[in-house]
């Protein structure tokens, strides 16, 4: 059967048009969807490493603090003097001197531990708890200098836990640490240009996010990824 003039005109100029546009669209839209996902890569890399420069820096300066304050006669002398962390008198003798000195340091976090891994005062604006405060003391106690990041009544502390000596041994243990708060997420933000949050488990802690929408989106996502992460 022969075709007819419309109907071949259909078929060797018309089809071949809308496969050429469909072809060019379809490349199109691959060619921007690649440059998307790796402008989103290139910036959730850096986001990264500012992130990991920030935490480098915060942990460097409190390790450096807590070193000098642990090494000054005035504070490892106020933990050899008799008494318990359950004497009242005694206690208010190491908490004046750990004022004094975050008075200087400016710890959103400054703990005094003995040398049994009881809590002698908190001075700072927070106060840490829970089995990774614990775990972090006995690292100390143990002469190991570690950090960590502390989730505390729904607020995080990136945290640093330094041994006390007098007298060669270890006499307690001094806890410092900064919040990881809305200055943190908001200087994050400003060097990524990004929008920040953190979690402690499922719940955020701070953001840079408004309220509604956005934040249920984030933790969806969360969420998905966890379930991927436990199902894997």
């Amino acid at each position: 059967m022969k075709l007819t003039l419309r109907p071949k005109i259909i078929l060797f100029t018309v089809i071949p048009l809308v496969t050429l546009t469909f072809v060019a669209l379809w490349v199109v839209n691959q060619t921007i969807s690649k440059q998307v996902r790796e402008g989103i890569d290139d910036n959730l890399t850096r986001a990264s490493a500012n992130l990991e420069g920030m935490l480098s820096a915060r942990a460097e300066y409190l390790g450096v603090a807590g070193e000098v304050i642990v090494q000054d006669p005035r504070f490892f002398s106020s933990l050899t003097l008799p008494g318990s962390h359950e004497d009242d008198e005694y206690r208010a003798t190491v908490a004046g001197v750990a004022r004094e000195f975050n008075s200087i340091t400016r710890a959103d976090l400054f703990e005094v531990f003995d040398a049994k891994g009881g809590l002698i005062v908190s001075v700072g604006t927070g106060r840490s708890d829970g089995s990774a405060t614990r775990a972090l003391v006995a690292s100390a106690l143990a002469e190991h200098q570690r950090a960590a990041v502390l989730s505390t009544a729904g607020q995080l502390h990136q945290a640093i836990v330094v041994p006390v000596h007098a007298g060669g041994r270890v006499v307690g243990v001094l806890l410092l640490g900064k919040d990881i708060g809305q200055e943190f997420a908001s200087r994050l933000r400003d060097l990524t240009r990004s929008e920040v949050t953190f979690l402690a488990g499922s719940a955020i802690t701070e953001t840079t996010l408004g309220d509604g929408l956005d934040r249920t989106a984030v933790l969806d996502a969360f969420r998905r990824v966890s379930r991927g992460a436990a199902d894997a």
